[in-house]
């Protein structure tokens, strides 16, 4: 892809200064610039020994470059503290010194900046071969087995300097100039799958395996001295079977178990994040599309991971936290048909997600996406709705077709422990569409996102509110040669 170069700031506002103009942006953020270019490239080779026997070899190899300088926080808070005063409203004089209406004053009120240098790249080999037989005349088998050998990287170069506000601009101090997290991570992985998908009759069952073997390591880029190692095997199994009751309604059921290894870098107490995952449920395709999917996660520990969008800077960015016993469970539905009138056809479609994400044990965090202190029993997962809901009315004739999309999200917390906690409202935003297919393969189309230009608030992290987006327009042509 092109290098791209978007003036990103991480930085939001006030409850007040959001009231007042959802979109304004501070002076302390005016020098926020990300730029990022990315390169990918994948090599396939199909080898079809015979009609039941398939050979897929790919090679891959991604790289993505990203620096991202930004305001930080204020020299005498943290992050997480100035985060909670912009939303808590609790200092005029802070607003003033960070949209430039003062200036700073004495070391305490230095603005501290962040230049986020990282390169990423990711890179591998996977071979795969699927096997179809029978087992007597009425079971038959599609057998996939394989071996995928992985290796990625980051390596950070991570900068910080202090400024002071100065007359309504920013005023670097060149002598605050310091290098910050300046390290390199590189994980290996080596896995081998297994899976068997089964049909007889009306029943379809998929039983598979994977192992993983990783080694991961941190390096610093400085002296290349190695500062930490780790190595974890682990079995992923799982489960799924389908039932055709009639040609027009299936039943189904799953379970698996769910791992998100540590990654490099990492205390020796930070365990692996492990999970049970069952669902449940139908899908009916006539006389309506109708679903309904019902789904439980056991964790026995769930991993939080410190980002500059939760609050974190310096050496904290990336490292992991221990969240102990969690659940989460709820229901997916959805529901479509297109009701047909000469030339026009009318497509509807309605979704509902019911979640509820929460701890089960006690546990005490120093994770700033979780909050700091003590999560109780009950205590609510950050940033998930309860409640998700869209609808989809479209009408079409001929060639023409336009559709508004209407999208609800529940209120939700922004953190887990209760001292301190905000839940940021519920919201609802209305997107349209209009299309013209020219020919088969090309099409115009005319797009209005948040057509009633809904100020909404997405985030308070990681510092002050964050709007949604405004009303954009989009105006396009899409061809297939």
């Amino acid at each position: 892809t092109f290098p791209a170069i978007s003036c990103y700031t991480a930085t939001g506002t006030s409850q007040q200064d959001f009231d007042n103009d959802p979109y304004v942006r501070y002076q302390a953020s005016s020098d926020d610039q990300m730029k990022w270019k990315r390169v990918a490239a994948s090599l396939n080779y199909k080898i079809k020994t015979s009609e039941s026997l398939k050979t897929n070899i790919t090679l891959y190899h991604n790289d993505f470059q990203r620096d991202w300088y930004k305001f930080n926080k204020i020299n005498g808070m943290t992050t997480t503290g100035l985060a909670s005063a912009l939303a808590q409203n609790t200092s005029q004089s802070l607003n003033d010194l960070l949209s430039g209406n003062r200036d700073s004053v004495g070391e305490a009120e230095e603005l501290v900046f962040g230049g986020n240098d990282r390169k990423y790249y990711s890179q591998g080999l996977e071979l795969k071969q699927k096997l179809s037989f029978n087992t007597g005349a009425s079971v038959f088998h599609d057998l996939s087995y394989g071996v995928r050998l992985h290796r990625d990287q980051i390596e950070r170069n991570h900068t910080e300097i202090n400024a002071s506000m100065r007359d309504g601009s920013l005023s670097y101090l060149e002598e605050t100039a310091r290098l910050g997290s300046q390290t390199l991570d590189v994980s290996v992985a080596t896995a081998f799958f297994v899976q068997d998908e089964i049909n007889f009759g009306a029943l379809t069952a998929l039983i598979g395996s994977r192992v993983e073997h990783v080694q991961t390591k941190r390096d610093t880029r400085m002296t290349g001295d190695e500062l930490q190692r780790n190595t974890t095997t682990t079995l992923v199994p799982g489960i799924g079977i389908n039932y055709s009751v009639t040609n027009d309604i299936v039943v189904l059921a799953g379970v698996n178990r769910g791992v998100t290894m540590t990654g490099p870098g990492q205390a020796d107490d930070i365990a692996p994040e492990e999970s049970i995952n069952y669902e449940a449920g139908f899908r009916m395709k006539a006389p309506i599309y109708l679903e309904a999917i019902g789904f439980y996660s056991d964790y026995t520990n769930i991993k939080g991971t410190c980002s500059f969008s939760s609050g974190c800077v310096g050496d904290d960015i990336d490292r992991e936290f221990n969240g102990g016993e969690a659940e989460v469970f709820g229901l997916e539905t959805s529901a479509s048909h297109t009701f047909e009138s000469g030339r026009f056809s009318i497509p509807i479609s309605l979704g509902y997600t019911y979640t509820v994400a929460r701890f089960t044990r006690e546990t005490e965090s120093d994770n700033p996406d979780w909050g700091q202190g003590l999560i109780e029993a009950g205590d609510p997962l950050p940033y998930i709705p309860q409640g998700q809901a869209s609808l989809r009315m479209g009408l079409a004739y001929n060639k023409l077709s336009t559709d508004f999309n209407i999208l609800w999200k529940d209120k939700l917390a922004d953190q887990s422990v209760s001292a301190g906690r905000t839940v940021i409202p519920s919201y609802v935003i209305t997107d349209f569409n209009l299309s013209y297919n020219y020919n088969s393969s090309g099409k115009v189309y005319f797009r209005v996102d948040n057509i009633f230009n809904k100020e909404y608030i997405t985030s308070l992290r990681p510092i002050g509110l964050r709007p949604g987006k405004p009303r954009a327009y989009t105006v396009g042509l899409k061809h297939v040669f």
